[in-house]
């Protein structure tokens, strides 16, 4: 992380930020609770704020809030980007509610320049990904990409973004130079500056004694956030400098851990002290717990960020023992203690930490974690279902077969639930259907797209198609040899051969003509009308 600003501090009674650490979100939200209400608001009408990591978190705290308080009101939560960005404006007094570096605009601001910048040189990777076409989904997916990616790199990599600005390259490699210079195209195409460079200006106003907005006299605090990017860190290590401000800190260990390297890069630096002639001793590499040297890096270097040399921070621990039975709590226990044979494992038969249920069908597997919830629960007396976390990678396609299992509320072994990152149109079947509408433009209209669509229960109901109606449908398309493509053109337009023969032009045309003339019709204009069409359901 980059503390110039901290270095260059020259504000006069300056304060420090004060980290509560924790192994257990609970624990922290009780710490937070308390200091809520020990510090008050002189105004009834100004909320409190508690910035967090995602807005889960911030329903969850909410919740905890009102079931120990009674009534959690007057408490804001916002998420740390759109915090910061409100600060900034309030602390400028010049800048637009939406910036126009923001996520959504900048991918419409690429979405337009891409077809210039695709034609300078450099830009290779651009015009292949493209094509010659530029198709606007396709050009919207990379706008979207880039956008993402240019939004990354301002939180995380703000020396990138300045050394840009000012014309050089920090890797010096072709993808670096043009993403470099759409950058500078997006930057010099609207008069805003980037929120690297804005967040660098307020920054220096605010150690040089620049007012601070009146709402954060009383200060705020920072809940859940396990790691920040380095920009938005700062930002806030600044803003603590000048207003009260408390972090409630996720820490699995209770030493200062964010100097243990993994066996792997213990391997390397020696190799490294071994090639300079220097002894491996030298190098004091401590290994600590294996697990938070190999999966903590990220968590390792926000806690060396954090208590950076120049930095001025106060530490406070809110820590629990974990449970003393069970294997999981013979591994917590080790990594709190930053010591991995702090004790023998428990025997691993006694543990059926792991299992694998090989079912046939999702449905299956729903009625199978169903089942074993429920033993859980009954070998736990005090397990609740809100501690429990399912996790699947396509949650999407569970969601009925969840919703058939354990959506039974009168049932007394009932188990009640809650579905997260879930789609809109997957919980939504109005939206689904809309979706489906939409994409209708790009299909072949397949017989099986076109009843799938026809079977949706909003546009059934919409069109009067019972099932009775659908199976007439069936039978008339079976019929008529309906296959796919709206008419000899459209199947042309495909690359298929230009006949209207199984397209639903021809489908519908010997349809009316069986309907208009009856079954002893014989051919008219080369179309052989339908049988069994007159005095049906037509």
């Amino acid at each position: 992380m980059a503390n110039s600003f901290i270095r260059e501090s020259g504000r006069q009674g300056m304060q420090a930020a004060q980290f509560i650490h924790g192994n257990r979100l609970e624990l922290l939200a009780d710490r937070l609770i308390d200091d809520l209400a020990a510090t008050g608001h002189d105004d009834p009408l100004r909320p409190q704020v508690v910035v967090v990591a995602h807005p889960a978190l911030g329903r969850w705290l909410q919740e905890r809030i009102a079931a120990r308080c009674g009534i959690a009101v007057n408490v804001a939560f916002p998420l740390p980007s759109t915090f910061a960005w409100k600060v900034l404006r309030e602390v400028s007094g010049r800048l637009p509610r939406e910036s126009a570096f923001s996520r959504e605009a900048l991918t419409w601001r690429i979405y337009a320049a891409l077809p210039e910048c695709a034609k300078r040189p450099g830009f290779d990777a651009v015009r292949h990904y493209l094509g010659s076409a530029s198709e606007p989904r396709q050009r919207h997916q990379l706008a979207a990409a880039l956008a993402q990616t240019f939004d990354e790199y301002t939180m995380a990599r703000p020396n990138w973004i300045r050394a840009w600005h000012r014309g050089r390259l920090v890797l010096e490699d072709a993808d670096e130079r043009w993403q470099a210079e759409l950058w500078r195209a997006l930057a010099e195409s609207v008069d805003e500056a980037d929120r690297a460079s804005l967040m660098q200006e307020v920054l220096h106003g605010l150690l040089e004694g620049t007012p601070i907005p009146s709402r954060l006299e009383r200060g705020f605090s920072i809940f859940g956030a396990a790691h920040l990017p380095p920009l938005l860190l700062e930002f806030f290590l600044i803003l603590a400098q000048c207003v009260p401000l408390r972090f409630y800190q996720p820490n699995p260990c209770l030493d200062y851990w964010g100097d243990i390297v993994s066996a792997r890069e213990q391997v390397r630096q020696r190799q490294l002290w071994n090639r300079h002639g220097r002894r491996e001793d030298e190098a004091h590499l401590e290994s600590g717990h294996p697990l938070l040297a190999s999966w903590g890096g990220i968590g390792r270097e926000y806690l060396k960020a954090i208590h950076a040399p120049e930095l001025v921070v106060h530490d406070d621990d809110a820590f629990a023992a974990p449970p003393s039975s069970g294997l999981l709590g013979w591994l917590q226990a080790g990594i709190l203690m930053l010591d991995p044979a702090h004790a023998p494992p428990p025997p691993l038969e006694e543990v059926p930490s792991v299992q694998v249920h090989g079912c046939p069908s999702r449905r299956r597997e729903v009625e199978v974690l169903r089942d074993a919830l429920l033993r859980r629960f009954e070998t736990l007396d005090d397990l609740k279902p809100h501690e429990i976390v399912v996790m699947s990678p396509r949650i999407e396609e569970y969601v009925p077969y969840v919703a058939a299992v354990f959506g039974d509320s009168d049932d007394p072994l009932s188990i009640p639930y809650r579905i997260s990152d879930v789609a809109l149109r997957a919980t939504h079947p109005l939206i689904d259907a809309f979706a489906r509408i939409l994409a209708l433009g790009e299909s072949r209209f397949a017989v099986s797209e076109i009843l799938g669509f026809l079977a949706e229960p909003a546009i059934a109901r919409r069109f009067g198609l019972d099932g009775e109606a659908r199976d007439w449908l069936r039978s008339w398309i079976a019929d008529t040899g309906i296959r796919w493509g709206l008419d000899a053109d459209f199947r042309a337009a495909l690359g298929a051969a230009e006949i209207d023969e199984t397209t639903w032009r021809f489908g519908f045309d010997r349809l009316l003509l069986g309907y208009a003339l009856g079954d002893d019709a014989v051919m008219l204009a080369d179309v052989v009308p339908a049988t069994n069409v007159e005095g049906s359901p037509a």
